[in-house]
């Protein structure tokens, strides 16, 4: 297999001794930096990636809720919004005075996966331990002072991990997430879901759902795709990535590499990336034609989460065994 080139590889140092353990990643591509949570280090990790000397370089780190796991951006607000798996909450940053917008916010148990609804400021927060998911108005937080927010909460299938948004889709056109989840079947063996919730009603409600009859575990990630209005989610288990339809339910696979557990796309090249942690192994797919471009090696641990910058197609992978950020132009 062709090796990834490496551009820079960036330390994100201990916290009082501890491995800060980065968790996950998101980009802001006005400000050019990516958001990357520390597990160990209750802190979200700013790392520049902007033209100039401070490209690949931590300069701030805000501190969140205890184990962050997931985060994502609205660059539009200056917000990014942090799931804090062992506390039950979300953080809410200003990436501009790199500080807590607010207080905490309240959601279900084990908060993980999350997106953000790009057009009206609707987060939506995957609740693995309580089967639900929280939604959370950011826009009241544009205020001056800022407004008090609170969470809704719907209820989904199992054990939800990851969400993508369509933000055109959904009642009166105001946006249709879809949740990975797991279907419970009675007697029978359980089988991967993708629940759709409406995210245009007022709380929103959980529409359908879809089974993925190739796995028994919840896929592990889901982004969406505006060109072709179809979400793709990947699965740990079946070594592949589903195209889902929402519309009609649809799904169709294609195989990558080994234990794909992360997930990551690019709309304004069509490049969906999935980090296949057994092989040790990055594939690139077209979303266009839906096809494996490429399967390429990278070293290390295979403990990664990974986002692309749209403008410059870099890719940002967080390497939590070895406590650092990797920046990798994609192919």
């Amino acid at each position: 297999l062709p090796i990834f080139t490496v551009i820079e590889s960036v330390p994100i140092p201990a916290c009082s001794g501890t491995a800060a353990g980065p968790n996950a990643v998101a980009i802001d591509d006005q400000r050019n930096i990516a958001v990357v949570t520390d597990l160990n280090c209750n802190d979200a990790a700013i790392v520049s990636l902007k033209n100039d000397s401070t490209f690949g370089t931590l300069t701030h780190r805000i501190p969140v809720g205890a184990s962050p796991a997931a985060v994502a951006v609205i660059p539009r607000f200056g917000f990014a919004v942090v799931t804090n798996n062992s506390a039950g909450t979300a953080s809410i940053l200003n990436l501009n005075s790199n500080a807590q917008v607010t207080s905490d916010i309240t959601v279900g148990t084990n908060p993980s996966g999350l997106a953000i609804n790009q057009a009206t400021g609707i987060a939506l927060i995957a609740n693995t331990g309580s089967n639900t998911v929280s939604s959370i108005d950011l826009s009241p937080l544009l205020a001056s002072p800022p407004g008090t927010v609170t969470s809704s909460t719907i209820a989904v299938d199992q054990s939800p991990i990851a969400v993508a948004i369509d933000p055109d889709r959904g009642t009166n056109n105001l946006g249709l997430a879809v949740v990975t989840s797991l279907l419970l079947n009675g007697a029978s063996t359980p089988f991967g879901g993708l629940d759709v919730v409406d995210l245009g009603t007022s709380p929103p409600t959980r529409d359908n759902s879809a089974s993925i009859n190739s796995i028994q575990a919840t896929p592990t990630g889901v982004v969406f795709d505006p060109a072709t209005t179809l979400f793709y989610a990947t699965s740990s288990q079946g070594n592949n990535i589903s195209a889902f339809d929402p519309d009609n339910s649809n799904l169709q696979s294609i195989a990558v590499g080994v234990n794909p557990t992360s997930l990551a796309f690019n709309f304004q090249t069509s490049t969906i990336l999935t980090v296949n942690a057994l092989s040790n192994t990055i594939s690139i797919v077209d979303s266009q034609t839906f096809k494996t471009r490429a399967t390429l090696g990278i070293s290390g641990s295979s403990e990664f989460a990974a986002a692309i910058h749209p403008l410059t197609n870099l890719a940002v992978i967080a390497d939590q065994a070895n406590n650092r950020v990797l920046l990798l132009p994609l192919p």
